[in-house]
């Protein structure tokens, strides 16, 4: 049951924290680069090569040894500039900092919208739902994705190409998330305002302008914000939940309720709630509830290589190793690419297993 006094959910690019004081206006201005980005990436990838050399030099420029060496952090939204002075930033922040680079360098690139929430942040009275994005490159043998989120699953239910209007509302979303956590309301709302002004479908902003104006105690202007979100996108969880809390909290119980019920039947049949639940669990050290979450998982999305290895942790955890090296055999056998099938053979190796083994069907 969702609580009166409940926490409010808001929707951001991975890694909001805290907002400077001025937002580039447009998408143009989050992806300019100085004179001296440029002159970095005219001395560090040569111009007269092949688009696989040009993208494999940027990649060495951004984070080789002798490179930028950035770095992830959970930090400040920043655009490509600042993160490039910086050499750190969230995932949004390197995004915006590849594209900006590799259309520099003449490489097709284009941002990438996931459709499901990647994580979630406490901050004091607020819960953060944590949205992602990332880039990808045309290169001679096809389409590259640069993904930067570090430590996390890359298996998405659904992805889909987003303009750069779009990801300038990502970016302004951040900032007005920033600044909600901050408890500067009037400024926050501006800046979801803006967000839509760049995207009107940009659902987040809807969601996250309605968190503000409840705050303000704009309850009515709030549900209608609320409500455009969920005109566009119905299944909207954050919007839903948040809605669910509204009611609650003016005394429309039946209302409340009903949508909380619903919330909850949502997250049951979602494989990525279970899989970050089941991640929780064994963070909390009770293996037996992680491998109940992470079997949901797998049922819910059992081509997800990823899932299977978690699940194998959580055996280990729980002390059923035989089950633990069919969960890694699973993972192995659906693993995307040869680093992940080595890095994933070696872990089976070190318990004692190998890919030809036998697979428990009851993982």
């Amino acid at each position: 049951m969702l609580p009166c006094a409940a926490l409010v959910l808001l929707a951001a690019a991975a890694g909001a924290q805290a907002a400077s004081d001025a937002a580039p206006a447009t998408a143009r201005d989050i992806l300019a680069l100085d004179a001296e980005a440029k002159r970095f990436l005219a001395e560090r990838v040569p111009a007269n090569v092949n688009r696989d050399d040009r993208f494999r030099a940027l990649v060495d420029a951004m984070f080789g040894k002798d490179g930028l060496g950035v770095t992830y952090g959970n930090t400040a939204t920043r655009t490509a500039q600042e993160t490039f002075d910086a050499a750190s930033g969230n995932c949004l922040s390197f995004t915006l900092l590849f594209v900006a680079l590799a259309r520099e360098v003449g490489l097709e690139v284009s941002f990438h919208e996931v459709s499901e929430a990647s994580s979630w942040d406490r901050r004091g009275d607020v819960i953060v739902v944590n949205m992602h994005m990332f880039a990808e490159a045309e290169i001679d043998n096809g389409r590259n994705r640069v993904d930067f989120l570090p430590g996390q699953q890359k298996h998405y239910l659904s992805t889909r190409r987003i303009s750069d209007r779009r990801a300038l509302a990502h970016f302004l979303n951040n900032l007005g998330v920033e600044q909600l956590a901050a408890g500067d309301l009037e400024a926050a709302a501006g800046r979801f305002r803006s967000a839509l002004a760049a995207d009107e479908t940009f659902n987040p902003a809807w969601t996250n302008l309605g968190v503000a104006q409840r705050r303000q105690g704009k309850f009515a202007a709030a549900e209608e914000s609320y409500g455009r979100a969920l005109a566009a996108a119905p299944a909207d969880v954050t919007a839903r939940w948040n809605l669910a809390s509204l009611y609650l909290a003016v005394g429309r119980i039946e209302e409340g309720e009903r949508l909380v019920a619903e919330v909850e039947e949502q997250r049951r049949r979602n494989p990525f709630y279970q899989f970050r639940q089941g991640v929780k669990a064994l963070a909390e050290d009770e293996p037996r509830e992680a491998v109940a979450r992470l079997r949901e998982a797998v049922r819910l999305l059992p081509e997800a290589s990823d899932f299977h290895e978690l699940l194998a942790d959580a055996h280990l955890a729980a002390g059923a190793p035989k089950r633990a090296l069919s969960s890694l055999r699973k993972a192995l056998a659906l693993a995307a690419d040869k680093s992940e099938r080595a890095r994933l053979q070696v872990k089976l190796t070190g318990l004692g297993g190998s890919a030809a083994g036998a697979v428990d069907s009851k993982d």
